[in-house]
């Protein structure tokens, strides 16, 4: 999925910088295999400037790291501008506050149920798990992505305007809104750790801007992408991905045009400009801290209708 959707991503970052996507290199360190080397990378030779990282400038307990190019987004801004080309091409955006799928699809031919976690009340999947995340907007002057996995989860994802996310967390289960300070001082102290060259040894030296807690889409046994005809409606449901949303939209969204011959006719309308917010509606961009998951009996949704061939895109705006 993820191979499929870098060249897209990195076409809007060439064509469209309005969109907020941009190039950026990357450094993903690893410690989880001691025995790894960078000819097992599956990636390697599928993005640009593929390199391996000498062992003297990997982080302490890291064994294998790779450096190469690839995009970074902001959906504050993306998702804007790709509702803005959708209405150009007669898109219509409709919001209402809904029950059950039953009430989203009056006058469509198919319903589209990208809800994230507001599946699990639309469409009864108690499969459905928020997973919870914490990062921290911090001024910085670096402008290069780091990303370390194994035994720890840490993240700096520059926005390129002077500020970068930090993380990472992730909390199964949990739908906890408020900021936890342990996991503040955590993330500060591992991205501290790991690039010391970059940022204060000490937590409260860093130049916080915002602190953000949301909640990704998760889902026991994995995304949900398939068909589904209720009284005579037809569903496709495409949720359940909580990691590297961006990443596995292109190839969710081509799974739902192939589910329904209607749905297919859809990217001759343009629609396929939308599949790279594909998984990120479970949260309204700039607004993670007003997600309150705890109420999932009514929901606010965002329907995308478009004809001749009436497909209702169903996102969710608020819990």
């Amino acid at each position: 999925m993820q191979r499929l959707a870098l060249p897209h991503l990195l076409t809007l970052a060439d064509a469209h910088p309005a969109s907020s996507v941009r190039r950026i290199p990357i450094e993903d360190v690893r410690d989880d295999d001691a025995a790894a080397t960078v000819e097992d990378v599956w990636y390697r030779t599928h993005v640009p400037d593929f390199e391996a990282i000498p062992a003297s400038e990997l982080p302490p307990g890291c064994t294998i790291g790779m450096r190469w190019g690839t995009v970074v987004l902001e959906p504050g801004i993306l998702l804007p501008w790709l509702r803005a080309r959708l209405e150009g091409d007669g898109v219509r955006f409709v919001e209402r506050e809904v029950g059950s799928l039953k009430d989203v699809g009056e006058g469509v031919d198919v319903v589209i149920n990208a809800t994230g976690v507001g599946a699990k009340a639309l469409a009864g999947d108690q499969a459905v798990k928020a997973v919870r995340g914490q990062t921290h907007l911090v001024r910085t002057w670096w402008e290069k992505v780091f990303m370390r996995q194994g035994s720890q989860y840490t993240y700096c994802i520059p926005r390129l305007d002077g500020t970068a996310i930090l993380g990472g967390v992730k909390g199964y289960g949990s739908e906890d809104p408020g900021v936890k300070e342990d996991q503040r001082t955590d993330i500060f102290n591992r991205v501290g750790d790991n690039i010391p060259h970059v940022f204060a040894a000490f937590p409260a030296d860093f130049d916080v801007v915002r602190d953000n807690v949301g909640f990704r889409p998760g889902r026991e046994g994995g995304p949900r992408v398939e068909k589904e005809v209720i009284d005579g409606q037809k569903i496709v449901h495409a949720y359940g991905e909580w990691f590297g949303l961006s990443l596995f939209s292109y190839q969710q969204f081509t799974r739902v045009m192939q589910a329904f011959p209607a749905a297919a006719t859809a990217t001759a309308l343009g629609l396929e400009k939308l599949s790279a917010s594909w998984s990120m509606n479970f949260c309204p961009p700039r607004r993670k801290q007003s997600c309150k998951p705890t109420r999932m009996d009514t929901l606010k949704v965002s329907s995308m209708i478009s004809k001749p061939c009436f497909i209702s895109y169903c996102a969710l705006e608020n819990i």
